[in-house]
């Protein structure tokens, strides 16, 4: 019986010295899925080429800012953990609930960790008078998603305007738009105070330059 499974594990021999240096490398990973293991999702899973190259874009800027505040922020994050998690947070997209679904799909792969900041990339769900200034994993790709538009860096006004306008006249959604826009602003401020620059979304634009 053939079952489809992304895991490149199940075809890692361990013949050899060499070998067993790739499997302790792999298993140290702590589950991370690499780029192959995000690739052979990305078609398992039937995900657009829009949705990929939105992933890409969030995973290089989220990349590239994590360096950033791991050297000059004294921050300790984990780069592969966000890397994965830029690429596969749309995992789901089109789905309803579309973060917990893409969530869901890789506790059952094997990725967990990288599950957690799926689900979150949505909500963080933060208590602002205890969690905001916060800086971890989870922070950083939602803090991005919502700054990249479509492929490219954005603001994060410009990203909810759309959701402003749609549910303009419902005011208990319109209230839940307003507060995931608030913790990504609250991000940004305290981002921007750690690498001591004036504006986040010129800094990144430069970098990706």
């Amino acid at each position: 019986c053939d079952v489809e499974c992304t895991d490149q594990g199940i075809v890692m021999d361990m013949d050899t010295p060499d070998d067993y240096q790739r499997i302790i490398a792999a298993a140290s990973k702590n589950k991370i899925p690499t780029i192959e293991d995000c690739q052979r999702l990305f078609t398992r899973y039937r995900v657009s080429e829009g949705v990929i190259r939105h992933g890409w874009a969030v995973a290089n800027t989220a990349k590239k800012l994590a360096r950033y505040l791991n050297e000059r922020g004294g921050c300790f994050l984990n780069i592969e953990l966000i890397t994965a998690a830029g690429l596969l947070h749309d995992l789901a997209k089109g789905q309803p609930n579309h973060a917990q679904r893409g969530a869901a799909i890789l506790e059952k792969e094997g990725f967990p960790a990288v599950a957690h900041l799926v689900a979150a990339h949505m909500d963080l769900g933060l208590d602002f008078e205890k969690d905001y200034l916060k800086i971890d994993e989870k922070a950083v790709v939602y803090l991005v998603d919502k700054i990249i538009d479509q492929e490219h860096i954005g603001s994060i006004e410009g990203r909810f305007s759309k959701a402003f306008k749609k549910y303009a006249n419902d005011e208990e959604i319109l209230q839940n738009i307003k507060n995931k826009q608030e913790q990504a602003l609250l991000l940004k401020e305290k981002i921007e105070y750690i690498l001591d620059i004036e504006d986040l979304y010129s800094f990144l634009a430069l970098k990706e330059g």
